[in-house]
């Protein structure tokens, strides 16, 4: 099963500005990945656990043609999407091109050419297997 993996480079717990972090696909670095802070795992406003998740792909109105994670404890709808800072993810990771602040504040930009490079190496699979690891 192929494996996308997301290394955090915010210590949980340790920013109010969000948790920011790399996505790996076999080991190749291909887009940055924005979360809300650690806020005691609370649903739609807390990042996800490091851990080892199930993502199978799904589909709604305002996020079509997307995936979701699977088995997050306490946690329900956590998918991928396009976004820039905290404000856009609630719960769940935003997938971009680079960090660079806005208006002053961490986020990450090119979350719509990121994104579709996530959509491109997930291309044909229902399914693959996340792995979230903090850095440090």
């Amino acid at each position: 099963m192929k494996r996308i993996t997301v290394i955090r480079g915010t210590p949980r717990g340790k920013s109010v500005n969000g948790t920011f972090g790399m996505m790996l696909d076999d080991g190749e670095a291909f887009a940055v990945t924005v979360e809300d802070p650690w806020d005691n795992n609370k649903p739609f406003c807390s990042c996800i656990l490091p851990g080892f998740f199930k993502c199978v792909r799904f589909s709604s109105k305002k996020h079509p043609n997307t995936f979701v994670i699977k088995d997050t404890p306490g946690r329900d709808t956590c998918l991928f999407h396009v976004a820039n800072t905290t404000k856009d993810v609630e719960g769940c990771i935003g997938v971009g091109e680079q960090f660079e602040p806005i208006d002053g504040k961490p986020a990450i930009q090119g979350s719509g050419k990121g994104f579709a490079e996530f959509l491109d190496r997930t291309k044909g699979l229902e399914e693959f297997e996340l792995e979230i690891r903090e850095a440090f």
